[in-house]
């Protein structure tokens, strides 16, 4: 959940801490960037913790939010979100 997004309950001080916990992370794996899912969308993929988090589950469940698929490329580092 740390790095779901901004939320009224966390605001900025929140997420600033879970990206400071995210870099310490990747640093530790040798990693660029995590992709995580199970945090959905309302707005499709995103990233955060400046493009170092992408948040992939765009919702596309009826039951969530009924969202179109996404899927989220990256080559030679350079990430980019497909779209049908």
């Amino acid at each position: 959940r740390d790095y779901g997004g901004v939320t009224p309950e966390g605001g900025q001080s929140a997420e600033a801490a879970a990206c400071k916990r995210l870099g310490i992370a990747l640093e530790a794996t040798g990693a660029t960037r995590l992709v995580v899912g199970h945090t959905p969308q309302q707005k499709g993929i995103n990233s955060g913790c400046g493009g170092r988090v992408w948040r992939t589950d765009v919702g596309a469940s009826r039951g969530i939010y009924g969202n179109a698929p996404q899927v989220i490329e990256i080559i030679a580092g350079r990430v980019r979100v497909l779209s049908t």
